[in-house]
């Protein structure tokens, strides 16, 4: 039997692959992160004066660290930039021009709707992880770096996109015109980035103007960081961080597993870290259930409003 292909994904992906913006924006994204790659590079061997491969092994681990993490974070932040952008125009788009109600009306399922914008725009996604391949390799040679660890990486930065792809398709469901949705889905993703770390700051100040001290209080001022994408690709990809670690991304995770080492009773915990994943997991599975629910259930029946 011949494997059916969702219509809504498969019209979505020959519009995306027709013309020269696809290219385009798959040379500017590997472009960007080239020169970043080699930046990283010249900057922690221009002191010992040595050309690429001519280094101590000690250096060549540190430099492959660095060049890891900083892949990671230029790769999930260009994903939280290009994500909304791709999908916030699903909905809205259709409803801009007049052709959502005879999408409404078909034999398709309104989540099979939902699903097919959803995956056209985390596959130009994949396709973007799988170029980033070569780069991260030099990463893997160079040292400091495990198969797992790159895995892990992809596998966040995919779900930071999933994550973003369903918030922006709610927003797509609920505005008439594509310039809305995509303010609103960029200002959620904003949120997201930016909004935690300020709001785990306020509460940071005001436990500290009320005198409140303690374990529990320190879990409960980092708990909005739990939403943060970079936090939770922090904590994945380096769970285990120790004192030594001068990565960005093992400071992040030091910095979380640090202020919470110890339970609600006060009892020293072994794995701290674990519980701060899975709370951090969990919240973006419930943002992906609700926004693609939500979404779903704007597109049941043609609307006046969609008209």
């Amino acid at each position: 039997m011949a494997l059916t292909v969702n219509p809504v994904l498969d019209r979505e992906l020959r519009e995306r692959v027709r013309g020269w913006r696809a290219a385009a924006v798959v040379t500017i994204y590997l472009g960007l992160l080239s020169l970043l790659t080699y930046a990283v590079y010249w900057s922690d061997t221009r002191d010992q004066g040595q050309v690429f491969g001519d280094v101590s092994r000690l250096t060549q681990a540190r430099t492959g660290r660095n060049m890891f993490d900083a892949l990671v974070i230029a790769s999930l932040l260009l994903t939280c930039f290009i994500v909304p952008g791709l999908t916030a125009a699903g909905i809205a788009g259709e409803r801009d021009r007049q052709t959502l109600v005879p999408l409404q009306v078909t034999l398709l399922r309104p989540s099979s709707i939902v699903v097919g914008k959803l995956l056209a725009a985390l596959s130009f996604l994949v396709l973007l992880l799988v170029a980033t391949i070569p780069l991260m390799g030099v990463c893997l040679l160079l040292g400091g770096v495990t198969v797992f660890m790159i895995v892990k990486a992809a596998a966040m930065i995919a779900l930071t996109g999933v994550v973003l792809g369903a918030v922006a398709l709610e927003c797509s469901s609920l505005f008439r015109r594509v310039q809305g949705a995509e303010v609103a889905a960029y200002a959620l993703t904003l949120v997201l980035l930016v909004g935690t770390p300020i709001a785990s700051g306020a509460a940071q100040v005001y436990a500290n103007r009320t005198g409140r001290e303690g374990p529990s209080v320190e879990n409960a001022v980092r708990l909005p960081l739990w939403a943060n994408p970079l936090v939770a690709t922090a904590l994945v990809v380096d769970p285990g961080a120790n004192e030594s670690a001068s990565s960005p991304l093992a400071g992040i995770s030091r910095s979380m597993r640090g202020a919470d080492t110890f339970d609600a009773n006060g009892v020293s915990e072994r794995r701290p870290a674990l519980r701060i994943i899975a709370g951090a997991l969990g919240i973006d599975l419930v943002l992906i259930g609700t926004c693609l629910l939500l979404a779903t259930r704007r597109l049941r029946t043609p609307r006046e409003t969609d008209r």
